[in-house]
């Protein structure tokens, strides 16, 4: 998690503006910052035209009674898309384009959800099981009723 921060805010920021700079030197200034804002704009028509597409193949799925799982999937990369293509830059612009290619998003949506199958079934197969709930610690002089001091989560036999 540190390090996805890291490559966030510092690493990215320092490759987009020596993008910038190659660019701007190769094509001029301000021909450089009028093609972020062309992507920009181009990029925002894009996804909400296939953003509108993914919406209508969802809801037909749903008419059909099925989920639909890589409708969603290509719905999260559209937004993420969106997100890049707003950000001034061309290496995330360049990534939010590609992500704005059907076959491509399809295969990264395919990737995120075998990741978070993988995931939720690792962590069932583990055994994990998670049970929420409030506690209040009663002393024994506190109690009411019967009962012994091991009837209490945690200050049984094997508890402390």
């Amino acid at each position: 998690m540190v390090l996805a921060l890291f490559l966030t805010f510092l690493v990215l920021p320092t490759v987009e503006i020596y993008l910038f700079i190659v660019v701007g030197g190769l094509i001029g200034g301000l021909p450089a910052v009028a093609l972020t804002l062309l992507s920009a704009l181009v990029g925002a028509y894009l996804v909400k035209r296939q953003g509108l597409q993914v919406m209508m193949r969802a809801q037909g799925s749903l008419e059909r009674g099925e989920t639909p799982v890589q409708e969603v999937m290509e719905g999260v990369c559209l937004l993420v898309a969106g997100g890049l293509l707003f950000v001034p830059g061309f290496l995330t612009d360049a990534v939010g384009l590609l992500l704005l290619v059907p076959a491509i998003r399809r295969g990264v949506g395919a990737a995120l959800l075998s990741r978070v199958l993988t995931i939720r079934t690792a962590r069932r197969r583990s055994g994990e099981t998670v049970v929420e709930g409030d506690f209040q610690v009663v002393r024994p002089d506190e109690r009411r009723g019967g009962g012994d001091a091991t009837d209490r989560i945690g200050h049984g036999p094997e508890g402390g």
